[in-house]
């Protein structure tokens, strides 16, 4: 008798489909859901999230045009020392901002100008040729040390 109960429970599911208890699949985000849900992660200092959030915002249709997503996700990147991304974005920003926009997006652009600098890396006179190899020796042409800081 058991094992009729078993068979009969086990084809009912079977028929069923999915117990009503697994969990549904997530559903999409749209743009704006997308985007609301990384600046209020951001807001919380929950840059992980955030970043996620606004970078799946930015590859959906629209996004990669959108001032608030690249502006916060500079930020984001620049708070997770991502450098090399927390300029190309904080320029698109700047190129999108709208005229109210703008002040703000030069300023945030101009202090990571500030703060962080490229380097370059050159011969030396004497090395200047064939050699392949050698010793590099640093100028300093500016400080290195935020002047604030010193």
């Amino acid at each position: 008798m058991r094992t009729t109960a078993g068979l009969v429970l086990c084809f009912a599911l079977g028929m069923a489909g999915a117990p009503s208890w697994a969990a549904p699949p997530p559903p999409e985000l749209s743009l704006q859901q997308l985007t609301e849900q990384g600046i209020h992660y951001y807001k919380r200092r929950m840059y992980g999230p955030a970043m996620a959030n606004l970078e799946q915002a930015r590859a959906l249709p629209g996004g990669d045009q959108d001032y608030r997503i690249l502006s916060v996700l500079s930020r984001i990147y620049l708070e997770q020392q991502l450098l090399e991304k927390a300029f190309p974005a904080a320029q698109e920003a700047l190129a999108l901002a709208k005229p109210e926009q703008r002040d703000e997006a030069e300023a945030f652009l101009a202090g990571m100008q500030e703060r962080f600098g490229g380097v370059t890396f050159r011969k030396a006179r004497e090395q200047m040729g064939t050699i392949t190899r050698g010793i590099i020796h640093l100028e300093d042409r500016g400080g290195l040390i935020e002047p604030q800081k010193k």
